[in-house]
């Protein structure tokens, strides 16, 4: 009896305050620029150390980004605007991902896509988790890690007139690159050194 007599209290309590005079005209009222601003929390992934989490962000307007936090919780989340695709290297040293442009911007080369038959293509965007640090590289289609994470191949955006591109294969640590051109195709051995590559080209 009691709990019903409580429930039943603040059932009348929140109905009158809802209908109390004023309470509606001190909210807020929601304007397109505000529905703009909601936030929808996508996929998220640990790095293999579980020093660092990445989480994807994609706005009501269509921006992404990703947050990259401390999993203890320490610091500020480093925001990386219209970031998706992340990988962790396996060493948790280094963080890759495809840096592309804003719902304005993609919308706009849709247009030119039309007239000139290209796109704005994604960047690779590399993160040095020790650091903190963001940089953001070459047009990129697509990236992997070798399977111990010491290095990164990344194959670019063919031109116009070609039908393969450059793989750039890199230690981000020593800041070598190795580029092997007109690839088609590339993959890692598994928990192997060596990487194979398919080479296509246009007579």
């Amino acid at each position: 009896v009691n709990v019903g007599l409580s429930a039943s209290l603040s059932a009348t309590s929140v109905a009158a305050q809802a209908s109390a005079p004023g309470v509606d005209a001190d909210r807020p009222t929601l304007t397109p620029v505000d529905y703009d601003r909601w936030e929808r929390l996508g996929a998220f992934d640990l790095d293999p150390t579980g020093r660092w989490l990445v989480a994807s962000v994609t706005r009501v307007d269509g921006d992404t980004e990703l947050r990259l936090h401390r999993s203890d919780g320490s610091g500020e989340p480093l925001v990386l605007e219209h970031g998706t695709g992340p990988a962790f290297s396996a060493d948790g040293r280094w963080m890759a991902y495809h840096k592309g442009v804003s719902e304005e911007e993609r919308e706009a080369s849709e247009e030119e896509k039309e007239a000139s038959g290209q796109e704005i293509p994604d960047r690779l965007g590399l993160v040095d988790l020790d650091a903190g640090t963001d940089t953001v590289l070459m047009a990129v289609r697509s990236f992997a890690f070798r399977d111990d994470g010491a290095l990164l191949a990344a194959h670019g955006v063919p031109p116009s007139d070609s039908v393969g591109a450059d793989l750039l294969v890199m230690d981000p640590g020593a800041g070598s690159r190795t580029v092997i051109g007109n690839v088609d195709a590339f993959a890692w051995q598994d928990e192997g050194p060596l990487l194979a590559a398919t080479l296509k080209t246009s007579w």
